[in-house]
């Protein structure tokens, strides 16, 4: 996935729901700022600046009409805006460091299973 992911300036991940948000995840960790609804992991990442510059509305509070408008304008934001690109790309690889890394994973494992 890490070369299909190089060959991109962005993903454009409109999700209504996810348990997670593999794709999300995978694409930050290579440097590829996502373009998405707050769901799955993103939930909690879109809360936060740099990456509440690229949230999209959820599906449902508004209409396909709105959606491919915020989109188009998260588009350019990132294709005009290198320094914002950047930064998403490099926050985005520590946000999945932190949040979906091995050690963060047996912590939450730990806890879930009562042995902290």
């Amino acid at each position: 996935m890490r070369e299909l992911y190089s060959l991109a300036d962005f993903l454009i991940f409109p999700s209504h729901y996810e348990g997670f948000g593999l794709a999300a995840a995978e694409a930050m960790s290579c440097g590829l700022p996502v373009i998405g609804t707050p769901v799955g992991f993103l939930k909690h990442v879109y809360r936060r600046e740099p990456f509440a510059r690229i949230s999209l509305p959820m599906p449902g509070s508004s209409g396909i009409d709105t959606q491919l408008r915020a989109a188009k304008t998260r588009i350019r934001r990132l294709i005009y805006d290198w320094e914002l690109a950047g930064r998403l790309s490099t926050e985005g690889r520590n946000v999945v460091k932190q949040k979906c890394g091995l050690t963060s994973w047996q912590s939450v494992m730990r806890e879930i299973l009562c042995l902290s």
